[in-house]
């Protein structure tokens, strides 16, 4: 097998380039930007620029996954269609779910993109946290939510928040505000969907960075080289293997021979003539001898009769 294309191979596999990690900044009401261990923590909800949930943030990149034990910490949150962030954590073999509204990419709240509600109800106050939220159902497919972790609002219409089943944000010249549908994650009823991993630009803008766009020109060539080693790889272990099973068919001796019907066998003598066997008794051969004695100028008695001696009396 070649050397030459393996060690190739080898020296091109580390440079090809890691996944290009452009993370956004997420924004409080307030216009704050999150910090300390919500400013690595907030990531959209998707990173299709097309989607309303790319402006929306929930805590997605946290190390305990989602309906993992709080003995590990604090739990990922999952992006629902409407824009609220649904948490699950296993609490003393209890599964604890509950919703809030988080961050959103746009400094501005007021711009139609991020989810404004409960913006006067946090409990702390200071502007740099999340609401809770109760749905008025029981699911998150609840049309109705409280701010809070009661159902006390559903009945009134001043407190209670009306959400649409899909956030569909303020996205203008896109071609549909409905955003894409989202893959329901294991174990969790229909319509539940899963964390969306975020890779986008920061403040919801399109488009990729300048760094980004260089990463994935790196990436393109050096895969590229990739490939081609792995064709003249292929290549040369397909000609060295034919060129081994045409050195073996012509290293026979054997000559080649034509039947009658005209078909050839290589290395097959040529058949011959089946031979006959008849037993010959030796009164035949004596008679047979006798018979067939011919006359002789050397020895002319050889051909005369022998004339038998009662015949000549």
């Amino acid at each position: 097998m070649p050397r030459i294309p393996l060690l190739l191979l080898a020296t091109l596999l580390p440079l090809l380039p890691t996944p290009v990690t452009v993370s956004a900044t997420c924004y409080w009401p307030t216009g704050n930007a999150t910090y300390t261990r919500d400013l690595t923590e907030h990531m959209p909800c998707s990173n299709d620029t097309t989607s309303p949930l790319s402006t929306i943030c929930c805590a997605l990149n946290r190390t305990n996954p989602s309906g993992g034990d709080k003995i590990y910490g604090r739990t990922n949150d999952e992006c629902l269609p409407n824009g609220i962030c649904r948490n699950r954590v296993l609490d003393h073999g209890t599964m604890q779910v509950s919703y809030w509204r988080e961050t959103c990419t746009s400094k501005d709240w007021k711009t139609g993109l991020c989810l404004d509600v409960c913006s006067d109800d946090w409990t702390s106050g200071n502007g740099t946290t999340g609401a809770v939220m109760t749905p008025c159902d029981g699911t998150e497919r609840s049309l109705k939510w409280c701010c809070g972790i009661n159902t006390e609002c559903c009945n009134d219409p001043a407190k209670v928040k009306t959400l649409p089943f899909e956030f569909r944000g303020a996205l203008p010249n896109t071609a549909s505000s409905t955003p894409r549908p989202l893959t329901s994650a294991t174990g969790l009823p229909s319509g539940t969907p899963t964390t969306l991993s975020a890779n986008r630009n920061e403040g919801g803008g399109g488009g990729l960075s300048t760094g980004a766009k260089a990463g994935i020109g790196v990436g393109a060539a050096v895969g590229a080289l990739v490939l081609i080693a792995l064709g003249f790889l292929i290549a040369r272990k397909t000609a060295a293997k034919k060129n081994s099973n045409n050195n073996n068919k012509g290293d026979g001796n054997g000559d080649v021979y034509a039947s009658e019907q005209g078909s050839t066998m290589i290395g097959s003598p040529q058949p011959q003539p089946a031979v006959i066997e008849k037993q010959v008794y030796r009164h035949e051969m004596e008679h047979q001898q006798r018979a067939e004695l011919a006359y002789s100028p050397a020895r002319p008695e050889a051909g005369r009769k022998q004339t038998p001696s009662y015949e000549l009396s």
